[in-house]
């Protein structure tokens, strides 16, 4: 590990570490990432939740051995439930599963789209007003670029997430280019390691070892080198793997040369371009 990060970023109320982990690969993840700076977790409450046992069992012994960490932690409650109605029971089950939590800091909404977001929208916001769930803010993970962009402009949201990356670098003309300047609510990015191509499979490409092979290092530069994003919701198999997350996620960005090489990867990945030689 390196020196703890001290950056953050303002969530409403909150203040949160600029990186978000979410699935990890053991439960020893979580404590390093405390230890490393990292304050802020996202569990689901519903989809994926086998895959977050380690993540969930990571924040129960973070919080067995130093119960003082929840009031510096930020864990947010991520549901995919689309029916406003059952909006409401996941998070309940989640704290009732997780009784340690106490609350959730913030209540989000997993793969929002213009169809669905209002409605899911009334029914999170109330979450604001319970007791039982305790959030602070209400945030949204974005499968739509009109819905995010209607949200952040109406300042519906106190965070968004989306999935900027190189093969979804369509976002900068349908969302970040059409935001005011004077946009309030932080971006995250996701799904970055979605885009990192094996070794293997650039050597089928034919890209070479004698030329640059990107790292998942190079994909997290490359997703918050970008003025909207604020930071990075990120999975770690390791605490390798997380290392290598955080010492690119306080490092600069990529250059416009380096960014462009990616987006040339995918495009060849995607069966997009051709290699030229």
């Amino acid at each position: 590990m390196f020196a703890p990060i001290r950056s953050r970023v303002a969530v409403g109320s909150l203040s949160v570490s600029h990186v978000c982990l979410g699935i990890v690969g053991s439960s020893d993840v979580v404590r390093a990432a405390y230890e490393a700076g990292v304050n802020f977790f996202a569990v689901t409450t519903d989809m994926h939740w086998p895959v977050y046992d380690a993540t969930r069992r990571g924040l129960v012994e973070l919080l067995r051995d130093r119960p003082a960490a929840r009031d510096e932690i930020v864990v947010m409650g991520v549901s995919y439930v689309t029916h406003p109605r059952f909006c409401h029971a996941p998070f309940v089950e989640l704290l009732e599963a997780v009784p340690s939590l106490g609350r959730l800091d913030i209540s989000c909404m997993g793969a929002a789209t213009n169809d669905n977001f209002l409605g899911r929208w009334d029914a999170h916001t109330k979450h604001r007003e319970d007791s039982r769930i305790g959030a602070h803010a209400v945030a949204a993970i974005f499968d739509d670029a009109v819905a995010a962009r209607a949200a952040l402009a109406g300042g519906l949201v106190d965070l968004a997430v989306v999935g900027y990356r190189p093969s979804h670098r369509r976002l900068r003309s349908e969302l970040f280019d059409k935001l005011s300047a004077s946009r309030r609510a932080p971006i995250l990015s996701i799904g970055v390691a979605l885009d990192v191509l094996p070794p293997t499979r650039l050597q089928e490409l034919g890209v070479g070892k004698d030329q640059w092979l990107p790292t998942l290092g190079d994909y997290v530069r490359y997703s918050i080198g970008v003025r909207c994003i604020d930071g990075l919701l990120c999975n770690a198999a390791t605490v390798g793997e997380l290392t290598e997350i955080l010492h690119a996620a306080e490092g600069g960005p990529l250059t416009p040369e380096e960014a462009v090489y990616l987006e040339d990867l995918s495009d060849l990945h995607r069966g997009l371009a051709e290699l030229v030689t």
